[in-house]
C-alpha cells in the first residue's frame, strides 16, 4: 500500500507510547509530523504527541495543542471523537468542570457509539458530584454501574458513589457502596480498595460499630 512505509515509521512513536515513554513517544511523533507532512497519518501523530503531552503532567499546554488540533482537522477526522475526549478530559483534570461538562455533552450527542462513552458519563456525574450536587450525581453514578457494567474504571465508581451517598446522610448506603471494592480473603488491596476501607472505617465509627468486618457482603 501506498501508506505503508509511512505506517511503519510511526511504530516507534507508537511503541514508546505504549510503554509509558511519554517524552519519547512526544518527540517521536513530533518528528514524524515534520517528516511527513502530507501523510494520512499526520493527524494521529499530532493527536498523540499532544496526548503524551498531557501525561506528562502538562495539562494546560496539552489542552492549547487539542484545540488546535480540532480546528486544524475539523470533525470530520476519523480521529476527533478521540481528540475531544481528551480535550474535555484535559479540561476536567484542570478543574474546568463547566467547559468540561459542555464537551463532554457535545461528545455524548456526535459520538453515542465510542468506546469512552462510560468514561465520559462517570466524568458527568463527578462534574456533579464536585458541584455538590449529591443527590444527581448518585443518581449518574448508578447509571453508569447500571449501563456499564464491565467498565474498567467501576471501581473509582463505586467510591465516589459512596462519598455521595455519604454526603446525602446515607450511611447505610454509603457503606454498601465502599463495601463492593473491599478485597475478598487474602486479596491484596489496591488504592480503591484501601479508600473504600478508610471511609468504610468512618461511617462505622459514625455508627458507633466498633470493628469494620471486611467481608464483602
Amino acid at each position: 500500500k501506498d501508506d505503508e512505509p509511512e505506517a511503519l515509521a510511526l511504530l516507534p512513536a507508537q511503541g514508546a507510547m505504549r510503554s509509558g515513554e511519554y517524552l519519547r513517544a512526544r518527540e517521536r511523533f513530533l518528528a514524524y509530523a515534520e517528516k511527513y507532512k502530507g501523510s494520512s497519518l499526520l493527524g494521529e501523530a499530532k493527536l498523540y504527541a499532544a496526548c503524551a503531552l498531557g501525561f506528562m503532567g502538562e495539562e494546560k499546554a496539552a489542552l492549547g495543542e487539542m484545540e488546535k488540533w480540532l480546528a486544524e482537522f475539523g470533525e470530520e477526522h476519523k480521529l476527533s471523537g478521540e481528540a475531544t475526549y481528551w480535550k474535555g478530559m484535559l479540561e476536567y483534570y484542570q478543574g474546568l468542570d463547566e467547559t468540561a461538562r459542555e464537551t463532554f455533552s457535545a461528545f455524548k450527542k456526535k459520538y453515542p457509539k465510542n468506546t469512552h462513552l462510560a468514561d465520559v458519563e462517570f466524568r458527568l456525574a463527578a462534574i456533579l458530584y464536585r458541584a455538590e450536587d449529591y443527590l444527581g450525581a448518585q443518581k449518574a453514578l448508578r447509571a453508569v454501574l447500571e449501563r456499564y457494567p464491565e467498565y474498567d474504571n467501576a471501581k473509582e465508581v463505586k467510591n465516589t458513589l459512596g462519598d455521595a451517598l455519604g454526603a446525602l446522610g446515607e450511611l447505610a448506603e454509603a457503606l454498601a457502596a465502599y463495601r463492593e471494592n473491599l478485597p475478598e480473603g487474602d486479596e491484596r488491596p489496591d488504592n480503591f480498595a484501601c479508600y473504600a476501607l478508610l471511609k468504610a472505617a468512618e461511617i462505622y465509627k459514625v455508627l458507633g460499630l466498633d470493628k469494620l468486618d471486611c467481608t464483602v457482603a
